[in-house]
């Protein structure tokens, strides 16, 4: 069965604890992380999950659009209330991404992740994890992570050059999932993640992803806003989850926010 997303069948399926407990389900929505937003300054709980169908405003990063066809991926958003310090938030990004790269893995399929937030089949994207934190009070109030998994989309259904790029769980498995069982995996495998990082073990966590970087380990053209782009090698990760990239000169710059891709035709190993 590959169809609807029913409350009912989803919270049937769940065994996580506090992640998806609130659950909402919806047809259409601007995007999922919008009413997320709007659901936690109502006071929806720590681990308060929206789901949809289908967004007519999904965001990825850097004000790009996440397109989906409805009724055939994942595309949903969380609620996080966590105790972290305002800097340790993009941190959740990169963690949130390891959770989806071993959910995944179950699923027999193995990907690698893009700093900081995209997964890889083959070198073709097949999800994008995008992260809000709000403020209140000049502390962290809500962190709002929205996760698009491209599940039995088929990739030519989608315009160029997106359609050249991208790729989906159906298409590289060569059948369709169940979408209902594997969001629930995914829930588990993300919650699992989140009480593993409040716990304090953010160093053990980021050796994971840093052992599934498609990134590290390779040279990489860097753009940042309003400079020119640079080129230099990505040689590891903060606590905070910026990119440690070391320019040919030497010096050494931390990338939070900014585009990072390989430089084609160069290899690399960590």
């Amino acid at each position: 069965m590959t169809g609807e997303l029913s409350p009912e069948r989803v919270t049937a399926l769940l065994d996580t604890r506090w992640l998806g407990r609130s659950l909402r389900c919806l047809a259409s929505v601007t995007s999922t992380s919008d009413v997320a937003r709007a659901d936690g300054r109502a006071g929806a709980p720590h681990g308060h999950v929206v789901l949809a169908e289908f967004q007519t405003s999904g965001r990825g990063r850097r004000g790009r659009v996440w397109l989906a066809p409805p009724g055939q991926n994942l595309a949903l958003s969380m609620l996080l209330r966590p105790s972290l310090p305002i800097d340790m938030a993009p941190t959740l990004t990169l963690i949130a991404a390891l959770a989806c790269r071993d959910t995944l893995a179950e699923w027999g399929v193995t990907a690698s992740i893009k700093w900081p937030n995209d997964l890889l089949i083959d070198g073709r994207k097949v999800a994008g994890i995008l992260s809000e934190m709000g403020l209140a009070n000049g502390k962290l109030d809500q962190v709002i992570i929205g996760i698009g998994l491209n599940v039995n989309l088929d990739p030519r259904a989608l315009p160029e050059p997106v359609s050249e790029t991208a790729t989906s769980l159906a298409a590289h498995l060569g059948q369709p999932l169940d979408r209902a069982s594997l969001l629930a995996c995914l829930l588990r495998h993300l919650e699992a993640a989140f009480d593993e990082m409040a716990r304090g073990d953010v160093e053990r966590l980021l050796d994971r992803y840093s052992r599934h970087s498609a990134t590290l380990g390779q040279r990489v053209r860097v753009q940042l806003e309003g400079t020119p782009p640079f080129e230099g090698v990505a040689i590891g990760l903060t606590r905070r989850g910026a990119l440690r990239v070391q320019h040919d000169s030497g010096e050494i710059r931390d990338i939070l926010a900014g585009d990072v891709e390989k430089v084609r035709g160069v290899g690399g190993g960590q």
